[in-house]
């Protein structure tokens, strides 16, 4: 079975997601991927090779194409898990989230960078423990957020979300919290320093 798939105008995060998802369907044999450029394109191609699949990317006029083909050679490479402390415990990884955008410029950049992190967060091994938002990042928890559905997905997987209940009072979001639940200072600063590892954008 042959399938295309038009990831053009799509963020490196969610390219990824639509690859794994067709390349995961029972009997499929080639995808066309039509991506936007070359890198894109190799990116389309890195995403593949792990999972046992080889690239062609040939040329049709101003469009970039990505053929994948089973490779029936090759033994697919399990994603790595993240490297175990020296106890052989899971690494406790805590995500804290201070802002609704990430980096400092552009703010629609901004906020499609933000969502891609967010989107890159449920492929980790270790998944976080917990995501903390903070400040303006509590505006990704509540009502009008684009990322709810993400946020729920990785609650659905065992992530506690928390938000910031002054930060909530502040905006005046605290009726407005639609996933996770309000914590405080304390809470907040106990699972920082007790985490591992602090991943913050």
């Amino acid at each position: 079975m042959a399938k295309q798939l038009d990831l053009r105008g799509l963020v490196c995060a969610d390219r990824a997601e639509h690859i794994r998802a067709a390349l995961a369907e029972s009997g499929l044999e080639s995808l066309d991927i039509v991506v936007d450029d070359d890198a894109k394109a190799d990116h389309a191609r890195d995403t593949a090779a792990p999972l046992g699949w080889s690239a062609a990317v040939p040329r049709q006029g101003a469009e970039v194409h990505v053929i994948l083909t089973r490779d029936r050679s090759a033994t697919p490479v399990p994603t790595p898990a993240a490297a175990l402390p020296t106890t052989g415990r899971s690494p406790r990884v805590v995500g804290y989230i201070a802002s609704s955008v990430l980096g400092v410029g552009d703010e629609q950049l901004g906020r499609v960078l933000m969502r891609a992190f967010v989107k890159t967060l449920k492929e980790l091994d270790p998944l976080p423990e917990r995501l903390i938002f903070v400040n303006s990042g509590v505006r990704l928890t509540t009502k009008g957020s684009e990322l709810i559905a993400d946020l729920r997905e990785l609650e659905s997987r065992g992530v506690r979300i928390l938000s910031c209940g002054t930060c909530l009072d502040y905006y005046q979001l605290k009726d407005a919290l639609e996933i996770g639940t309000a914590t405080n200072m304390h809470e907040t600063v106990t699972a920082l320093a007790e985490a591992d590892r602090v991943l913050k954008p």
